[in-house]
């Protein structure tokens, strides 16, 4: 009723027109904490994501872990998950490893991807078998991101015999649920022939659905595909260097740093642009 209540203010306060930020708003935190110190688990999962705020490595870590540890504690999974990841990003591998184990028994498979990408890293707990067992458990539940994992253990042979039929099929469900990673390698496998027959066009349409998705490693591959010169392998009834500076650029901006470095050379030498040498060496610093 409290909460109610609060709510009914905000929408007449000046704070409330001051602020469209849920977690600026101090009258809502003091609400929500009221809440969660009486015990009550989505108040308390909130007050963590309060103090999280959008860095949690720049966050108030103690208060973080203690409300994500109350709230897991009173069986909310979603905050055992999170407890996990809190870890995860400051290396306490073993900690994130126990918290998303607790998520999973609560029945949050989500956790299920965490856990594979834990032992998927090349930390304390790094294990190719143990990744692609989480990864399996997790594409049961159609989990987004296990799929591409999937799809690159079978690529690459990673915790399990490398096997391209399977890889394609997985990278395939992983990018028609969305997935960028797994268009960018399916263009790729289009481009280069590998298990599939060689397809220009089918090679340009993944890359360019990863692009469009703002994935950078696929808009510099589009780039390169579109460059299509030397090595590179792309035919001339694709190549396109206008498209590949647009795209090369786009990298860059996003802070790819072989987009950089090949963006510093082209403003360098003049290659299509005016040749400016102070934005060739600003792009080669990465200042």
């Amino acid at each position: 009723m409290k909460l109610f209540l609060v709510t009914i203010m905000l929408l007449i306060s000046p704070l409330a027109k001051a602020s469209d930020n849920f977690f600026d708003n101090k009258l809502l935190f003091e609400a929500y904490l009221d809440n969660a110190k009486q015990g009550e688990a989505l108040s308390q999962f909130v007050i963590a994501k309060f103090y999280e705020g959008s860095d949690i490595k720049n966050s108030d870590l103690d208060k973080v872990i203690y409300w994500y540890q109350k709230a897991a504690e009173n069986q909310f999974p979603q905050a055992a998950n999170n407890l996990g990841y809190v870890y995860d990003m400051i290396n306490s591998d073993e900690e994130a490893e126990y918290w998303y184990k607790q998520a999973v028994d609560l029945g949050y498979t989500p956790a299920l991807v965490n856990l594979g990408l834990l032992y998927f890293d090349k930390g304390p707990l790094h294990n190719y078998v143990q990744s692609f067992n989480y990864f399996q458990q997790a594409a049961t539940f159609n989990e987004y991101e296990s799929l591409f994992h999937m799809g690159l253990a079978y690529k690459e042979g990673l915790g399990v015999e490398p096997d391209l039929s399977k890889a394609f099929y997985w990278l395939k469900q992983s990018a028609e649920s969305g997935n960028p990673k797994a268009m960018r390698e399916l263009g790729l496998m289009y481009k280069n022939g590998i298990h599939v027959k060689q397809d220009y066009n089918m090679a340009e349409k993944y890359l360019k659905q990863g692009a469009n998705l703002r994935d950078v490693e696929s808009i510099h591959s589009l780039a390169v595909f579109y460059f299509g010169a030397g090595d590179l392998g792309t035919p001339e009834s694709h190549a396109n260097f206008e498209k590949t500076l647009f795209y090369m650029q786009e990298a860059a901006m996003l802070g790819h740093p072989q987009a950089k470095h090949k963006m510093s050379i082209i403003f360098k030498q003049g290659l299509g642009v005016i040749a400016n040498s102070e934005i060739s060496s600003l792009l080669s610093t990465g200042d």
